[in-house]
């Protein structure tokens, strides 16, 4: 079970972090999410970002055209402008979402919640982007073999899982 800390004469909690506790004591609790279920939901997720960025390029390309030269060429500045829009995009689907809920779109979906190993809480700003980036990158750079590590630990963490120290975690589905 989580943590009973008794109470203590203080400053007042409020609503939220005893909200905020109650769920962290929860996510401890919960069970490591399964391989496959992980791996539906980077597939989906995968799905999700494509037709996104497909959608967003697309647009922006037929706007170029109504808008752009006469000649046909590409400027820099529109080229500039599209390279970084997708960049915030993938930003704000990888990083933000689970800063800010916990997982991904398709994680939440699927009842998963990525969270601290230790302690239960949502990641920081600086472990989403360590597991984002750099896990991810070294697990596709040992030839994906960091992304079939929880078929063999027995606690189901990938290598990026390792780097920052994070879990995902399924959530149960509440009282029936």
């Amino acid at each position: 079970m989580g943590k009973y800390v008794p109470f203590q004469k203080g400053r007042p909690r409020s609503l939220q972090d005893a909200l905020d506790e109650a769920e962290e004591d929860h996510f401890v609790d919960c069970p490591e999410a399964p391989y496959l279920l992980r791996a539906a939901a980077a597939i989906l997720d995968t799905i999700f970002l494509t037709i996104g960025l497909t959608s967003f390029n697309r647009v922006a390309t037929a706007l170029f055209v109504y808008f752009g030269t006469s000649d046909g060429t590409v400027p820099v500045l529109f080229s500039s402008f599209v390279i970084a829009s997708d960049v915030t995009l993938v930003y704000v689907y990888c990083l933000w979402t689970v800063h800010r809920f916990g997982g991904s779109p398709a994680k939440l979906l699927f009842n998963l919640r990525v969270v601290d190993t230790e302690t239960g809480k949502r990641l920081e700003l600086y472990q989403i982007f360590l597991r984002e980036t750099v896990g991810k990158a070294l697990s596709l750079a040992l030839l994906g073999f960091g992304f079939f590590l929880p078929l063999i630990r027995h606690d189901q963490r990938a290598l990026h899982d390792l780097i920052c120290s994070s879990s995902v975690k399924k959530i149960d589905e509440g009282v029936k």
